[in-house]
């Protein structure tokens, strides 16, 4: 039994460290719960999925008022795949190391409450994205994340769970532009909704994640960046991530 986990582990690290790119993009997903994994358990998470920046409403209607060009910036759409493999350390702790090929993340789950009905836990990340336009244009982020998740048991057993998690995170970074360079900064508040279902060994997380920046100065995009406050003085964007995560192990 421990060689198989032990061969297990050594193929999710090397599927890491080969996962090819899909371009430049920062992670805003959790795809768990917060209930911990229980000690020695091993999980494995694959998730399809999109991100999406939106600006508030008004940005269209100013835009037709005054003429200007369209902000593209601030209404593409991006794949999203993800792979994230998590281990039980101890009763109540868990660290996960979770990928979407340009992004690496650190994170863990220190679970605070456990119930039948009910789960409360700190989930902590520390990631490394970085992009290009693939020509002259590029940037490197740090984004540090601080979600509180909150679960409500349902079902036989509590198996299934309905999560929130409130969260606050801080982006922090550098990059070159065509004609200057700049620092992708900015200082979230950001959440995110999810189910999670148990389906025989399987679980399904469908989930959605929504962020948009209090202060700062840049928030880095595929081989672009977006203005917190952009000069159309329209108001801040707001990022949307959704996914579906098919998760297997303990």
């Amino acid at each position: 039994m421990r060689g198989s986990r032990t061969r297990l582990t050594a193929e999710v690290l090397l599927l890491f460290a080969v996962f090819p790119p899909l371009g430049g993009c920062v992670s805003y997903s959790a795809f768990k719960d917060a209930r911990a994994l229980d000690p020695g358990a091993f999980r494995l998470d694959v998730a399809p999925g999109a991100t999406v920046v939106r600006p508030r409403s008004g940005l269209v209607a100013y835009e037709r008022q005054y003429e200007l060009p369209r902000v593209g910036d601030l209404a593409n759409a991006y794949f999203a795949f993800e792979l994230q493999a998590r281990y039980g350390i101890a009763r109540g702790l868990d660290l996960g190391l979770k990928t979407g090929g340009t992004n690496l993340e650190l994170n863990s789950t220190l679970q605070l409450v456990r119930r039948e009905t009910f789960d409360v836990a700190l989930a902590p990340a520390l990631q490394y994205a970085l992009g290009t336009n693939g020509d002259d244009e590029g940037w490197e982020m740090f984004l540090v994340k601080l979600p509180v998740l909150i679960d409500f048991r349902f079902g036989p057993g509590g198996d299934h769970a309905l999560v929130f998690g409130p969260t606050i995170a801080q982006a922090i970074g550098s990059g070159n532009g065509r004609n200057s360079n700049y620092k992708p900064d900015a200082l979230f508040i950001a959440g995110t909704v999810g189910f999670s279902f148990k389906v025989g060994v399987a679980r399904f997380v469908p989930e959605i994640a929504l962020y948009t920046p209090l202060t700062g100065g840049a928030v880095a995009l595929p081989g672009s960046t977006l203005r917190v406050s952009p000069d159309l003085g329209v108001g801040k964007p707001v990022i949307v991530q959704a996914g579906l995560a098919f998760s297997f192990g303990k």
